[in-house]
């Protein structure tokens, strides 16, 4: 687990990017226009934006996965975080998705604890290199890095999830959102 730099940020956007490419959450927020990949992209920043302030990104030692964490009692309202935000409302998701993204979210956090987690957020590895295991060893060193606090993720793709049991998380709930969003948890402390 390696923490990104300024240097390889670009190639962080790119595995991003290219992971999210096809993937059912990511594209029911993403406005689908001639612009969608500039969008993923915009929206992989705001991601390594968010984690970068409330959390750690991380990438394996060959620089083929990226993770996003996030830490819920780290996370705060900035101006910082405003103009983030308001950018990806227009800049990416746009004003006649913003209802849908505002009711995912809700949806989200009502399936959230009140106390300190851990979001395991965003895990993406290069197309080239998925299913040797890098995703794997990554998250496997996050989970052990936080330790005993709860961890929450989820999760639209179905072939990932005995992948996400054998790691120890379970499904507390499956919503419904004109795709299927998988919330899942480990207990460790609670």
């Amino acid at each position: 687990m390696v923490p990104i730099t300024k240097q390889n940020k670009p190639r962080v956007i790119e595995i991003l990017s290219k992971a999210f490419d096809n993937n059912g959450s990511i594209n029911y927020l993403v406005k689908q226009d001639k612009k969608r990949k500039k969008r993923i992209e915009k929206l992989v920043k705001y991601l390594l934006f968010q984690g970068e302030k409330f959390g750690k990104v991380v990438t394996d030692e060959d620089l083929n996965a990226v993770l996003i964490f996030t830490y819920s009692d780290k996370k705060k309202t900035t101006l910082a975080s405003i103009i983030q935000t308001v950018k990806l409302a227009l800049g990416v998701v746009g004003i006649e998705n913003i209802p849908k993204a505002l009711k995912r979210e809700a949806l989200l956090k009502k399936n959230h604890p009140t106390h300190p987690f851990v979001h395991m957020w965003f895990l993406g590895v290069d197309p080239k290199k998925q299913n040797e295991g890098i995703g794997d060893k990554l998250l496997r060193q996050a989970i052990v890095y936080c330790k005993d606090k709860p961890i929450y993720a989820e999760t639209s793709v179905t072939h990932l999830l005995n992948w996400y049991q054998k790691l120890g998380f379970e499904i507390i709930k499956t919503l419904d959102l004109g795709y299927t969003l998988y919330v899942m948890k480990i207990n460790k402390s609670e």
